[in-house]
């Protein structure tokens, strides 16, 4: 049996006193619709040479497999992320009735479903208008439809206040460790002892304090280590790395590539918004949340694997590439036979026979 997370009420049933939930029969499902649509983004970015890049490192992520056999409710909003981004594509290309159709729907209903994606994506809309990356002639009109789409949502909120504090604050626990606010006491207290007490309340007040917490700690979530170390656990007690380390090389050289172009630079920044629900969290990193920027990781991997593709007459692109595929194909080999004979052993290390866990 495999461990899974509590089921998720979904933020509009909060507000209406009832229960939504997800049914776990669906994630498998989710989890081959995220592949389609990386499989689709992947050939509009890269072309139909390289569109099957994306999906077959999609389909070696353990992060994918562990959050989609545990029942994350960040997969099912994963799904709803690439169905937006998708819309957004075909808007812009061929297909604006459909891309709209796609667009609206999974916008509204991860408005409907999810907090912090109701923060989250207006937040990268927004950018991606301010920045021209999308026009606002293309969205004009679905921008009123939106609009009034989300007005019974905030009917639901004025109308139940009390259910709306509830869910956002156990959505939104960035500052409800009681440890901030000690530490914020403290550095008053020694500032005071210096006879700096009002300086100290100057430069240490908790809204000063909150904010570098807060940038602290939504630039950590996208250190290297993160994705391919175990530095942050998976599901809270996996060995297992989130990406497999072979990737690293490719993902170091499509990163370069990706910043050194303004156009991919602006884009990978705005993309960054998508670790805002784990940045949200009470955890300093949340892979369960972050799980909604891993197809951004597979993209850069992918275009990291094309520059070198590209370069494969010189020697070094020739040794990077081979390095990386032996990499992939022992790590693979390891991490398997790992997850057969140690990872039951770990899981019940931490968490004994309790196979429900709570969703951070």
């Amino acid at each position: 049996m495999f461990p899974h997370y509590i089921a998720k009420n979904l933020f509009f049933a909060e507000l209406l006193q009832k229960t939504v939930i997800i049914p776990s029969y669906l994630y498998i499902p989710l989890f081959s619709i995220n592949a389609i649509l990386i499989f689709l983004l992947g050939k509009h970015i890269f072309g139909k040479k390289y569109g099957l890049l994306p999906l077959l490192i999609y389909f070696l992520t353990p992060w994918i497999y562990y959050e989609s056999f545990a029942d994350s409710f960040y997969v099912f909003l994963l799904t709803l992320v690439l169905i937006i981004t998708y819309g957004a594509v075909r808007i812009k290309t061929d297909n604006k009735k459909l891309g709209s159709i796609l667009f609206i729907s999974g916008f509204i209903v991860s408005a409907y479903s999810s907090v912090p994606l109701l923060i989250t994506l207006p937040l990268l809309f927004v950018s991606l208008l301010a920045l021209n990356i999308l026009t606002f002639r293309d969205f004009r009109y679905l921008i009123i439809v939106l609009f009034l789409l989300i007005l019974p949502l905030v009917f639901l909120i004025h109308k139940n206040p009390v259910g709306f504090k509830n869910t956002f604050n156990n959505d939104i626990q960035i500052f409800s460790d009681p440890s901030l606010l000690n530490t914020i006491n403290r550095y008053q207290g020694a500032a005071e002892k210096t006879g700096f007490k009002i300086l100290g309340r100057v430069s240490e007040n908790k809204y000063l304090f909150y904010s570098e917490y807060f940038g602290l700690k939504y630039m950590s979530q996208f250190i290297p280590e993160n994705f391919f170390t175990s530095q942050s656990k998976l599901l809270g007690f996996s060995f297992e790395p989130p990406v497999l380390l072979g990737f690293i090389i490719p993902f170091v050289y499509g990163s370069y590539w990706l910043l050194k172009n303004s156009n991919t630079r602006n884009i990978f920044l705005i993309s960054s918004l998508l670790a805002i629900p784990s940045v949200l969290a009470n955890d300093f990193i949340s892979l369960n949340r972050l799980v909604l920027f891993s197809p951004v990781v597979v993209f850069i991997i992918s275009s990291g694997f094309i520059h070198l593709y590209n370069q494969k007459d010189g020697k070094c692109a020739r040794v990077f590439l081979a390095t990386t595929a032996i990499l992939v194909l022992f790590q693979l080999f390891v991490t398997v036979n790992d997850i057969k004979m140690r990872e039951l052993q770990r899981f019940e290390r931490y968490y004994g026979q309790k196979y429900e866990l709570a969703e951070p």
